[in-house]
């Protein structure tokens, strides 16, 4: 029988801030510091000092009005001002600028 030796890599190429890592999310899921979101229901808010992805970025459910396809110009928060950005696999991710 053969030894199986554990793969440890650093956490930062793990997880990146809500993005897939290197060995992608588990399907219909993004990265969101070390959580994942689902891409059809729920965008990555991180807050302004864990924009490096940490333990504090949360996974918050996408508005009704924006019926299942998340966008930008849908979700938004009135907790900081903030920047969205688009993913190409559907997420979405705000990080507060405040």
């Amino acid at each position: 029988m053969r030894a199986v030796l554990p793969l440890l890599l650093p956490a930062a190429l793990l997880f990146s801030a809500c993005e897939d890592g290197p060995y992608g999310a588990p399907y219909g899921d993004f990265y969101c510091g070390p959580q994942t979101c689902e891409i059809t229901t729920q965008y990555c808010l991180l807050p302004a000092a864990d924009a490096g992805g940490s333990a504090d970025a949360t996974c918050v459910p996408i508005p009704l009005a924006c019926a299942g396809v998340p966008a930008c110009s849908c979700v938004s928060t009135p907790r900081c001002a903030s920047t969205c950005q688009a993913g190409s696999d559907g997420s979405v991710t705000l990080t507060c600028t405040d």
